[in-house]
């Protein structure tokens, strides 16, 4: 019984956060002793994450919604359809002059939350496919627990909570979906089978990280991440960490952690 009913008070009392704090502690000592190559690191990776390669995944179905001219490029209005029941929208914005590079922007908001930096790139003779990666942007799950749950755990927590029942976290589908899209930009008559220079913002940042470092025939030149994580340790570590739930992968730090992956995409450059 405590004298003043707070238990933290009691003398030796440890709280979630402290023992969380701890875990980490040994994870990161686990990680950093089991050492090993790049190769072996990645294969890790795909063991946990049960990400495909690209050469496995199938070409998308591609319908064109509608199409309209504008001062330097045109933009087209697209849905990829990677898989069965799986329907990505995107925005397609193509320089009306020679294509000078190629860039693929999956934002956490969504495709018209940067509208105005893909119309920018298209201007100055960028093909931009801009994509509304599962529960992002058109397709972001209306399933909620009331607003004050979201804001720590995300808009998302349901549909988060089934990907992880079905042992294929959002982080795998993204980035599956990502290499996806590389590979179709890449493809495009326009695009002359230029490299692609991915973008991300938010909480596709550690799909793109994988994307990247997983990337196996070399269809993404560059990496540009924006108000992502720098790791998973660090949310552990974050008392009240917001929004990072769907950008996880249970079990992952045990094995690898984002700052290996980006150790990996750095060493290609």
């Amino acid at each position: 019984v405590t004298t003043d009913g707070q238990v933290l008070k009691i003398a030796g009392a440890r709280s979630v956060w402290d023992i969380n704090n701890d875990l980490a502690d040994r994870l990161a000592e686990q990680r950093k002793a089991a050492g090993g190559s790049k190769e072996e690191l990645l294969k890790k990776v795909r063991e946990i994450t049960h990400i495909r390669p690209l050469s496995e995944l199938p070409v998308p179905e591609v319908q064109t919604i509608a199409t309209a001219q504008q001062s330097g490029y045109r933009v087209e209005n697209v849905v990829l359809r990677p898989g069965p029941g799986l329907s990505l929208s995107a925005m397609l914005y193509v320089p009306s002059g020679g294509v000078k590079k190629s860039v693929l922007v999956v934002a956490q908001d969504g495709k018209l939350s940067v509208a105005a930096q893909c119309e920018a790139l298209a201007k100055e003779g960028a093909i931009v496919l801009a994509v509304d990666l599962p529960n992002c942007g058109e397709t972001k799950s209306n399933w909620s627990h009331g607003a004050q749950w979201e804001e720590f755990f995300g808009p998302s927590y349901k549909a988060v909570m089934l990907a992880y029942q079905l042992d294929r976290p959002f982080v795998t589908l993204w980035t599956e979906n990502i290499l996806v899209c590389a590979r179709y930009l890449r493809q495009l008559p326009e695009n002359k089978g230029g490299a692609v220079q991915l973008v991300a913002a938010g909480t596709t940042g550690p799909a793109a990280l994988h994307a990247a470092a997983l990337d196996t025939e070399n269809v993404i030149a560059s990496l540009e991440i924006d108000q992502t994580p720098e790791s998973w340790d660090a949310a552990v570590r974050t008392p009240e960490g917001k929004g990072q739930f769907i950008a996880t992968v249970h079990g992952a730090l045990r094995t690898y952690d984002l700052g290996d992956l980006r150790a990996v995409v750095e060493a290609r450059k």
